[in-house]
């Protein structure tokens, strides 16, 4: 079939609680497909937890009842309170000096923790699944309906109505690692605070979760974040970037979300163009998502400070290489804008593919689809449908409404990478060129100064390099877009892949995406502009320049043609006793040095030549007998020529000959 701060010095050993922003795919010891994954993501972007300074988080870490009941305490906006209630506790074995001193008194004026009822509290203590709920419970306000049920009972109830437990491995009377505490803690995030309405006999207690099931009206939903970080949680398709919707790269990031879900949010924001701050929103354009968003209400400005992929109903990943036809989805539109009836309706679109490797599947695509290239939405050098299918990538339908009846799919992201093999890095043009002939991308301006690039480049290392940096022959995948601004956006990747050695075979025609060669015996895909100038022949020698997908996309032979050359005095006969036996060549070389070689039983010569005249196919190297060969016609002749190990001749090609040897 065609992967902040830190607040004070003492709290380094309190590793859940001092704040930085970071990602989970920051952490070496928290994979992608971790249960805990994208709480960890989200806890560490808004600065509940953190990992460690050797870049783990460690899941499966211990941690105590302080850390736990400061997090608590973070989660409900009070750091700033803790820092200034350091002062003896309630609790005998929580001395004034102790780091989490401030942290437990607030947790406790809050009714948040009782300790154990002997006067101590157990600090140092590792917290229990029991007790890490119970606490999480009576911050967001649940005490009051816990009911008979009580310690443990009622709380472990209410936590699992609540959605508190889900997707935690945790048991009653056992400890808890970070894993479970950062899932708790996200689980807590969106969940409605109970709180007190009224006095006396007039007390209620409201589930603020922003609707009314009583009256069927709507409300304000609180929540910790809300109530405590002015941040709400939406749901929305992130449309575009400022790297599409700005000429300019200097503009502040921003992305437009079309919120689709706006979860009853306290500020009722809507779609708008959010600044991405310090989260990697810019790579989730075309995304539905779900949003952490910070609200200035002074400013009017959304700060989104978290984000992670939403759930959709359907997807389909295919190779590029695997498509055989792929057809756009036109919208509808008005052949006379100022005629209601010269409607014309949208075509629905269709990609046909491999499935498997003999049969094919035919999908349909919505007309009014959104088609995101490279991460651009409507990028201006969409390629045309054999172009795409002879790149290296993927193209992924999504169905993002799950409503929609019309098509397969609606929503088609394309990553596509185009080959590029420098020729020429011009640094005081901030621009490099491309071998590969009738490429789409014959160059790249890479200079940023007129704010109408943007241009990041990696090594093979996987580490940013400058552009400057590159040499001739580089390979180059290069994900390329032009947005409508426009923009040129390019971000590109060393890869080191290339073979050198002669071409043993060849199957298929110059210009057919069927083509295929041996270099060595081993087989290659050749791509059609590798031989945009020349065919590749059987006998070539070089070095051939490998895309990603180990075809073939640039012939260098210049690098063996130039190799070894010399002006031929003398063969096979004795002259002064320099040449003592029969086969063997007497010759100037390029360095300017005398030298005798001795031939090889067999020798490839270039078919045609007046060396070997008998060859049938011109122009191609042919393996033959040194007893066939007439070397006195490359007597006064300058030659190219091949040694092996034993400093025997194995190839030679007359270079001044009258009649073409090679086409080269």
């Amino acid at each position: 079939m065609k992967n902040l701060n830190k607040v004070l010095a003492m709290l380094v050993v309190f590793m859940m609680v001092v704040s930085t922003v970071a990602f989970a795919g920051s952490f070496t010891d928290v994979a992608d497909t971790s249960s805990y994954s994208t709480a960890i993501e989200v806890g560490t972007d808004l600065n509940l937890f953190k990992g460690y300074e050797d870049g783990t988080f460690a899941p499966e870490g211990e941690i105590t009842r302080a850390e736990f009941a400061a997090i608590v305490v973070r989660l409900k906006g009070q750091e700033a309170q803790a820092n200034g209630a350091k002062a003896a506790t309630m609790f005998a074995d929580v001395p004034a000096d102790h780091w989490a001193a401030g942290y437990v008194n607030i947790a406790v004026q809050a009714g948040i923790i009782n300790g154990y009822g002997d006067g101590n509290f157990g600090p140092e203590d590792q917290v229990e699944y029991q007790d890490a709920i119970t606490m999480m419970v009576r911050a967001l306000g649940y005490e009051p309906a816990i009911g008979a049920a009580g310690y443990p009972t009622g709380y472990l109830t209410k936590a699992g109505e609540l959605g508190l437990t889900t997707n935690v491995n945790g048991t009653n009377g056992v400890a808890i690692n970070r894993g479970a505490v950062a899932q708790i803690a996200f689980n807590a995030l969106d969940v409605p605070l109970m709180t007190q309405s009224g006095y006396g006999t007039f007390t209620q207690y409201v589930v603020n979760d922003g609707y009314s099931a009583t009256t069927g009206t709507t409300n304000v939903k609180k929540t910790l974040l809300s109530e405590n970080h002015s941040i709400v949680k939406l749901q929305g398709v992130i449309e575009s970037s400022t790297d599409s919707t700005s000429a300019s790269t200097n503009a502040t990031d921003k992305v437009y979300v079309n919120v689709t879900n706006s979860l009853y949010n306290k500020f009722k924001i809507g779609s708008r163009n959010m600044e991405v701050g310090d989260s990697d929103a810019m790579k989730f354009v075309g995304k539905k998502a779900i949003i952490f968003v910070e609200y200035n209400e002074f400013e009017d400005v959304c700060t989104i400070k978290s984000l992670y992929e939403a759930a959709i109903g359907d997807t389909l990943v295919i190779d590029l290489a695997d498509i055989e036809t792929y057809t756009v989805a036109r919208p509808g539109y008005y052949a006379d804008p100022t005629d209601e009836d010269s409607w014309v309706a949208g075509t629905r679109g269709a990609v046909k593919y491999y499935a498997t490797e003999s049969k094919t599947t035919t999908v349909t695509i919505d007309p009014n689809a959104n088609i995101y290239y490279n991460g651009v939405a409507n990028a201006i050098n969409l390629p045309s449908a054999s172009e795409l299918i002879a790149m290296n990538g993927s193209m992924e339908l999504a169905l993002l409404d799950s409503q929609s009846t019309n098509a397969d799919y609606d929503t088609i992201y394309i990553t596509a990478y185009e080959t590029f093999v420098v020729d020429e890095v011009k640094a005081s043009a901030a621009r490099i060129t491309n071998k590969i002939e009738g490429s789409n991308l014959s160059r790249i301006e890479y200079g940023e100064d007129d704010g109408d690039v943007r241009a990041s480049l990696v090594g093979v290392d996987g580490a940013e390099m400058a552009w400057e940096d590159l040499a001739e022959f580089d390979v180059l995948m290069v994900k390329w877009a032009r947005t409508s601004a426009p923009k040129n956006i390019y971000e590109a990747e060393v890869i080191d892949n290339k073979v050198s050695g002669t071409i043993t075979s060849i199957a298929g025609q110059k210009g057919n995406t069927n083509r295929s060669v041996k270099v060595d015996g081993v087989e290659y895909e050749v791509a059609i502009s590798a031989e945009s100038e020349k065919a590749i022949k059987i006998g070539d020698e070089g070095t051939y320049y490998l895309d990603a997908s180990n075809k073939i996309i640039y012939v260098d032979k210049a690098t063996v043609k130039s190799g070894n050359y010399g002006y031929v005095i003398a063969t096979a006969a004795a002259e002064a006793g320099d040449l003592v036996a029969a086969n063997q060549v007497k010759m100037i070389t390029k360095d300017n040095a005398l030298v005798v070689y001795n031939f090889a039983k067999k020798i490839k010569v270039t078919a045609g030549s007046d060396v070997y005249a008998a060859a049938e196919s011109f122009g191609t190297y042919t393996n033959v007998s040194i007893d066939d060969i007439d070397l006195t016609a490359i007597e006064d002749q300058i030659i190219t020529y091949k040694v092996n190990s034993s400093d025997e001749i194995t190839a030679i090609e007359v270079a001044n000959t009258n009649r073409a040897v090679s086409e080269d």
